[in-house]
């Protein structure tokens, strides 16, 4: 582990709604055996205690800072935490996350190391219950810059697999240099209020002289159940963050070297978000037709629902808004914990007891999906009763179109 001698690593805390976590949060960041650490906590405007605990905390350790300001967003959030940053590298956690006490002397060992630009590493990720452990779809190594330009870039963000990235888009399992990444933060549009992570991590991943990909590291991400269903999301107002997003990271790419290579992975990344986002289901302005990108979907039947993810959580609200199907199940393998966060989520043993004409697997991971699809068989459902996100790109983008997308610039205009 490295000595208390070594570089100081600013760690930039967004900080919102979070007064049940943001304790842990905090004791994990202190308790980092590096040392050489400070903590900038940015009070986003929280309406609960989080900035009030803040507060209570840097009374403690002189190692940490607390900035309030008007409630603005994540992306303005992490603009004033950085601005006040000083340290050679800038790492990001989440509020309502927690970090394990070797995580920072572990990025900046593999920086320091291979005199990296940008460390990316394995995390931990907890839902509903359940963790499990997510490493980089990147070989690990030294990568540089020919590494980055022929080896990360062409897979960054689209890999091969819908889906699937080859450098995943969050910021807070990396370490960045400070000054390069306060220009790229400092760049990013404030009214990109999803993707913020995405926004930055690639664009910066591409300015990179050398990066390091490493095994797993000690990042807890808590992916909190956000009641979709009790808020059904506004489909039109989605799509117009999703366009702010692509419009950004369209324009960062353009003259680049490698951008035809950049901007069509860009195309299948934006396929992917507009996927999840409408729960698969793309519905024409006045609602009197719709495309699912599941197979073998047709009016008239009944549906069950495998998997109560946020994905999950989209498809159930999306189908339940078409007037010809019939949602007669939704079931998960933790059925009990989505229950704690009030989902109306069922055992997978009801399988049994239902009558459907054909169940859904929402998950976005096609390997993770088809591993689900033989847990099924092997409780006796018919592989052809089972679907499996399988998109027509070229009927999604015909259906973007005619909501008002154009795919090309990734503008949304929507049409009445």
């Amino acid at each position: 582990m490295s000595g208390a001698g070594d570089e100081l690593i600013s760690v930039v805390v967004p900080v919102y709604g979070v007064e049940d976590y943001i304790a842990q949060c905090i004791d994990s960041l202190l308790s980092q055996a590096y040392r050489q650490i400070e903590i900038i906590l940015v009070n986003d405007g929280s309406v609960d205690r989080s900035g009030e605990i803040c507060e209570r905390y840097a009374k403690l350790d002189r190692r940490l800072r607390v900035l309030h300001k008007k409630n603005g967003g994540l992306v303005s959030a992490r603009k004033v935490g950085v601005a006040a940053a000083m340290g050679e590298y800038l790492g990001f956690v989440d509020g309502d996350d927690w970090v394990g006490g070797d995580f920072f002397g572990f990025l900046h060992d593999h920086a320091a190391s291979a005199s990296a630009d940008l460390v990316i590493c394995g995390h931990t990720r907890e839902f509903l219950g359940k963790h499990g452990v997510i490493l980089p779809r990147s070989p690990a190594g030294v990568y540089d810059r020919t590494g980055v330009l022929e080896a990360l870039l062409p897979k960054a963000i689209y890999n091969g697999t819908f889906f699937q990235h080859g450098v995943s888009t969050y910021v807070w399992n990396k370490l960045f240099r400070r000054s390069e990444a306060a220009r790229f933060v400092g760049d990013i549009d404030e009214d990109i209020v999803m993707g913020e992570d995405a926004a930055l991590t690639y664009p910066y991943l591409a300015s990179c002289n050398r990066v390091a990909v490493c095994g797993p590291g000690a990042y807890y991400y808590r992916q909190r159940s956000n009641s979709i269903l009790k808020s059904v999301p506004d489909v039109t107002t989605e799509y117009y963050r999703l366009s702010a997003l692509f419009r950004y990271l369209k324009r960062r790419f353009e003259g680049f070297s490698y951008s035809p290579s950049v901007l069509d992975q860009l195309r299948y990344y934006f396929y992917a978000q507009v996927l999840v986002r409408s729960g698969a289901v793309i519905e024409v302005p006045d609602g009197s037709d719709y495309w699912v990108a599941f197979p073998r979907l047709t009016a008239n039947q009944r549906v069950v629902v495998y998997s109560s993810g946020s994905f999950g959580q989209h498809v159930v609200a999306a189908l339940r808004r078409l007037p010809r199907l019939n949602v007669v199940g939704w079931l998960d393998e933790d059925d009990r914990e989505s229950q704690r966060s009030g989902l109306p989520v069922g055992s997978l043993d009801s399988i049994a007891t239902l009558e459907f004409d054909l169940i859904l697997i929402a998950a976005i991971d096609c390997e993770y999906s088809e591993a689900l699809a033989k847990q099924l068989e092997s409780r006796g459902v018919d592989r052809a009763k089972i679907s499996i996100l399988r998109p027509n790109f070229k009927q999604l983008d015909e259906r973007l179109r005619t909501l008002g997308f154009d795919v090309d610039s990734f503008h949304f205009s929507p049409r009445a």
